[in-house]
C-alpha cells in the first residue's frame, strides 16, 4: 500500500474514521491541507510522540518548534529526575535558542516526511 494511504488511513482511524482513505482530503486543525490523494500530494508534516505531541503525533514544521519552545522546562524536569541531558557541543538548556530543525529532530527522535515520493521520511530536514 502506498504510504499516502497508509497514512490517510492511520489518521482517519485515530479520528473515528473507517479507511482505507482512498479520495479526499485530510486538513491539519490550522487549516493546512495535510494530503489529497486525488493529486497524491503531501505537505512535509513531523512525526513526534514526545512530550507535549498533540494526539495524532503528526505536526507541521511551525507546530513541532512551537513544542520545542517548551523544551527547557521539560530539561530541567528530566535532569531534575536523574536523567543525563546533554547533546553534542551544546551547553544546554542555553543554547536550546540555537538548535536547527536538524537539531531537533535528532534530539527528539522525531521523524521529518519530505511530501514527496508519497511521503519518503527522512531523519533529518535537508
Amino acid at each position: 500500500m502506498p504510504a499516502t494511504v497508509v497514512l490517510l488511513t492511520y489518521l482517519l482511524e485515530k479520528t473515528g474514521n473507517k479507511g482505507p482513505a482512498t479520495v479526499g482530503s485530510l486538513y491539519l486543525k490550522n487549516g493546512d491541507i495535510l494530503c489529497d490523494i486525488s493529486n497524491n500530494i503531501i505537505m512535509p508534516y513531523i512525526h513526534y510522540s514526545g512530550e507535549g505531541c498533540n494526539d495524532s503525533q503528526i505536526h507541521t514544521i511551525d507546530e513541532f518548534l512551537n513544542i520545542m519552545t517548551h523544551a527547557p522546562g521539560h530539561y530541567h524536569e528530566m535532569k531534575s529526575l536523574g536523567f543525563y541531558m546533554e547533546y553534542k557541543n551544546y551547553n544546554l538548556p542555553a543554547d536550546f535558542d540555537k538548535f536547527t530543525l536538524n537539531d531537533w529532530l535528532d534530539y527528539t527522535g522525531a521523524v521529518y516526511y519530505d511530501g514527496r515520493n508519497g511521503g519518503s521520511a527522512t531523519a533529518n530536514k535537508t
